[in-house]
C-alpha cells in the first residue's frame, strides 16, 4: 500500500480475535501503517510501532514500513 491514510485497517470487533499481519509493504500511510478499528473508527495507534492491549490476539510482524 502506498500514499494512503491508513495502510491496513484491522477490525477489533468482536473483542476475541486472532490475526497475523505480515509480509506487507506499506509506504506513506499518513494515519498509520496498521491501525486497529472498531466500526470504522480508529481506536489504536500504528501497531507496527507499538503494541496496544486493545489489539490482543493480533500479531503484526515482518512488514516493510516507510
Amino acid at each position: 500500500m502506498r500514499r494512503t491514510g491508513i495502510g491496513i485497517s484491522i477490525s477489533l470487533v468482536p473483542k476475541q480475535r486472532n490475526a497475523v499481519i505480515s509480509g506487507n509493504v506499506i509506504a506513506d500511510a499518513t494515519r498509520g501503517a496498521v491501525v486497529g478499528t472498531e466500526y470504522g473508527k480508529a481506536v489504536t495507534g500504528d501497531l507496527t510501532k507499538a503494541p496496544d492491549a486493545r489489539a490482543a490476539g493480533v500479531r503484526v510482524e515482518g512488514n516493510a514500513v516507510g
